[in-house]
């Protein structure tokens, strides 16, 4: 039975560690995007996502995929038992960023303002995303690229005055965390955190390689501790100061990001 509320399942569009997106259309036609989340993740994860709709419903802005409903499933549909916990968005059917190479450094550099617009507004209400990443970018668009900003899953509330020893599971994306975010530090997260994966993403949009190589617990060891690579040879020209300003976005030390 894929048939719940007002909305009906059409087929998987994408799968994660913790849930599942199905493309659906509600009673009157229209198509949006199902979020069903699975059982197989820890408390700490399961306490972060379960906050998801109220950060989604603080945020409206034209970058960032607009959340439509939330609640938990009347009776089983598909795999997912009764009560099985559900967001509904709107439904993008183009590519994430992940599925696109890029063909210049105007595409990059507008892909990368209006990346950054979308997170300003985030962090306008205190809230950091956490797992900035290609595959969290949606096109609407490629050319121009048309950008929006998908899964707020893990983001965190961050206050100033949070408890110097407070922690939170180790979650996010590998090739794009923040060193504070891999030691757990939630005193020290911010808006330079989400900055930090940004300049990972761009590193990769430029070069055609991640930042860092390696095991995911190589990769989560280099970002905490390593010196960063140059810029070094790119898939197209760049600006020549664009290295530097990828420095002062991966730099450890947050007091020296933008």
């Amino acid at each position: 039975m894929n048939r719940f509320l007002s909305y009906e399942l059409e087929h998987r569009v994408g799968s994660g560690g913790s849930a599942e997106v199905w493309r659906a259309r509600t009673r009157d036609g229209r198509l949006v995007a199902v979020k069903l989340f699975n059982d197989h993740v820890s408390s700490g994860v399961e306490r972060l996502r379960a906050g998801e709709p109220t950060r989604l419903a603080r945020i409206d802005h034209p970058r960032i995929l607009k959340y439509l409903d939330a609640g938990r499933l009347p009776h089983e549909v598909e795999t997912f038992e009764a009560g099985t916990e559900f967001i509904v968005t709107e439904f993008v059917a183009g590519p994430t960023l992940a599925a696109v190479r890029p063909p210049d450094w105007r595409w990059v550099q507008a892909v990368t303002l209006q990346l950054l617009d979308a997170l300003a507004s985030a962090h306008a209400r205190n809230i950091v995303h956490l797992d900035v990443k290609p595959t969290n970018v949606l096109l609407r668009g490629e050319n121009p690229p048309d950008v929006l900003l998908a899964d707020f899953g893990i983001a965190h509330h961050f206050q100033y005055e949070s408890e110097p020893g407070a922690e939170r599971p180790v979650v996010g994306t590998p090739g794009y965390m923040a060193p504070e975010q891999i030691r757990r530090y939630l005193a020290a997260f911010g808006p330079w955190t989400d900055v930090y994966s940004v300049g990972s993403l761009v590193y990769e949009l430029c070069t055609g390689q991640p930042l860092f190589s390696g095991s995911p617990i190589d990769v989560l060891k280099a970002h905490a501790r390593a010196p960063r690579p140059p810029l070094g040879k790119t898939r197209f020209a760049v600006p020549d100061d664009l290295g530097q300003w990828l420095g002062r976005c991966l730099v450890i030390d947050t007091t020296e990001r933008f």
